[in-house]
């Protein structure tokens, strides 16, 4: 699921969690250090960003930008973290 990109956003990650939403997976990444806790809204660590961990993207219709998570760094981070993939996403 979603392989043939590079970067997903929280919604797309979700899909491929077992019980997963894109709140939760928000407060997944919290947990890993890699969100921002305790502030609105929380945005990407300086570690997230320096581990290449997140990106920006521009939304695609000129009101702004967005954060999105490098697919096999995150799903890797989150299944080490004991989270269940839905079904196994193939890594390049």
């Amino acid at each position: 699921m979603y392989e043939q990109y590079k970067f997903v956003n929280q919604t797309q990650l979700a899909e491929m969690f077992v019980d997963a939403t894109s709140h939760k997976i928000g407060k997944w990444l919290q947990e890993l250090g890699l969100k921002t806790t305790g502030r609105k809204p929380n945005i990407p660590t300086f570690t997230a960003q320096e581990e290449g961990f997140v990106s920006t993207s521009h939304n695609g219709r000129g009101t702004g930008w967005f954060h999105v998570w490098h697919r096999e760094k995150t799903v890797q981070a989150l299944v080490d973290d004991g989270h269940q993939l839905v079904e196994p996403v193939e890594q390049a």
